[in-house]
């Protein structure tokens, strides 16, 4: 899923090296709340991101991540009956540098573990 959105990106973008990352970021959680059936009044989702253009090489890995973390999200943080949010927020900080978090406000990790 992950490649084949960055395909779908790179084919629309101006540049075949680099893609619009809260764009592609926007249609992957959306991709992931579709699959895994998440009805929006009970998970809300906040993207906050910089206008990033990112290349390939750094997308697809980064993908990777947000794609294990908000599955996570979705199949632990909130049990039946629980409301929540999912944030991702993505920001320059240097000029080679981003700083990407997701976070959600679920039940966390239970002691023990």
């Amino acid at each position: 899923m992950i490649q084949c959105l960055i395909h779908e990106k790179l084919y629309r973008s101006e540049s075949l090296s680099k893609i619009d990352f809260k764009e592609y970021v926007d249609d992957l959680v959306s991709g992931l709340f579709e699959s895994y059936a998440v009805i929006e009044s009970k998970v809300g989702l906040k993207v906050k991101a910089d206008n990033i253009s990112m290349r390939i090489d750094v997308a697809i890995p980064c993908g990777l991540i947000i794609n294990e973390l908000v599955s996570n999200s979705l199949k632990h943080a909130f049990p039946p009956g629980r409301k929540g949010e999912i944030e991702i927020s993505m920001s320059s900080t240097s000029e080679d540098m981003i700083e990407l978090k997701v976070r959600d406000n679920g039940v966390g990790i239970p002691e023990g573990i």
